[in-house]
């Protein structure tokens, strides 16, 4: 599709056309990715410290949210370095 694309319109339409792509794919991403701290943190940390206020809550799970993209973005980069089973 991209090399239609290419063939196609000139490569400032191209590169319109990957950020649409790009910006389409951020938001179900950062959907998933508020929805696993927010997870994370009401079904484990909520466990082990069961008189955390909201405001507590809140900012583990900032913080939570940080630590995952951190982890994402780890396997992200070294996807191409493991050996392939």
């Amino acid at each position: 599709m991209i090399k239609l694309a290419l063939q196609t319109f000139d490569p400032w339409f191209v590169g319109l056309i990957g950020a649409a792509g790009l910006l389409g794919a951020l938001v179900p991403c950062s959907v998933l990715l508020i929805a696993a701290s927010s997870m994370l943190t009401k079904n484990v940390y909520a466990t082990f410290a069961p008189a955390s206020s909201d405001l507590q809550l809140a900012k583990v799970a900032k913080g939570i949210t940080l630590l995952l993209a951190l982890v994402v973005l780890y396997f992200t980069l070294n996807a191409y370095c493991w050996p392939s089973t």
